[in-house]
């Protein structure tokens, strides 16, 4: 009997102990007696996301550039050696993919190298589940070169065609060409020739007959003259040359322009 009196004054000291809270159910209250939810696992506590088209326009600026093509997301922000400088750049947030098969609509392709390039900036597939993409720094170091799928610009030397309208455009005296015997000649620095300025007026001309009889004396110039002559010819009479000609500068040889001065003055 003595015992059971014991028993029940300990019973009875231990409920005087405990807090009448602790006696209560769990609550979803919080010390500020607002409603808690249970914490549950969301897709951003997981970290993913999803490629939707309205995700897709949510990154819309170069820094921060976002585009399908192809079905594929990819993530352009840091694509800063595009071979045609940010000409992508208004099609961030947006489907790209009529844009770049004709490249901007000029109705050209990218190469196949461009495409295979393009492989790395791809996060996903438009629609699907991915992991929550890192932000990017935008740094060239982080992207490898893209390869310039455009031709380079190879420097060409500018020709012309010796037809007689390009002939008739070098008509005086410091610009002197003439065709003899088909042939185009240069005389801009012909300074020296043994009848002075007498072949000026057919500079731009067909001046065959005039060099074959002397300006129409009816006597031809001598073998040596016309020999030194092909000095001066620049091409034939229809055919391309380079166009990078300057003034000749040649003058006739003292024994042929005593010998020149010589044939005038018996005429």
């Amino acid at each position: 009997m003595r015992y059971v009196i014991l028993l029940a004054l300990a019973l009875l000291l231990l409920g005087c102990t405990m807090n009448p809270q602790d006696l209560k159910p769990a609550s979803n209250q919080n010390g500020n007696g607002q409603i808690t939810q249970p914490t549950g696992n969301t897709s951003s506590d997981l970290g993913v996301l999803n490629l939707t088209m309205a995700e897709v326009t949510k990154h819309n600026t170069a820094t921060d550039c976002w585009m399908v093509i192809n079905g594929k997301v990819l993530n352009l922000s840091s694509f800063v050696t595009h071979p045609g400088g940010n000409a992508y750049v208004p099609f961030c947030g947006t489907d790209a993919t009529v844009a770049f098969n004709t490249k901007g609509g000029t109705g050209v392709p990218h190469s196949e190298n461009a495409a295979s390039q393009m492989v790395q900036f791809i996060i996903g597939e438009l629609n699907n589940v991915i992991e929550q993409p890192p932000k990017q720094n935008n740094t060239p170091a982080d992207i490898p070169p893209i390869l310039n799928d455009t031709p380079p610009i190879i420097p060409t030397t500018p020709q012309i065609t010796l037809t007689m309208e390009e002939v008739a455009k070098h008509n005086k005296a410091d610009d002197c060409w003439i065709v003899i015997n088909g042939n185009v000649l240069n005389l801009t620095s012909f300074s020296s020739h043994p009848g002075g300025g007498t072949y000026l007026p057919y500079c731009g001309t067909e001046a065959t007959e005039a060099f074959n009889t002397k300006g129409g004396q009816g006597n031809s110039h001598s073998a040596t003259a016309n020999a030194w002559m092909d000095n001066f010819i620049i091409g034939q009479l229809g055919q391309n040359i380079t166009n990078t000609i300057s003034p000749i500068n040649n003058t006739i040889p003292t024994g042929l322009r005593e010998y020149e001065e010589e044939e005038y003055e018996d005429d």
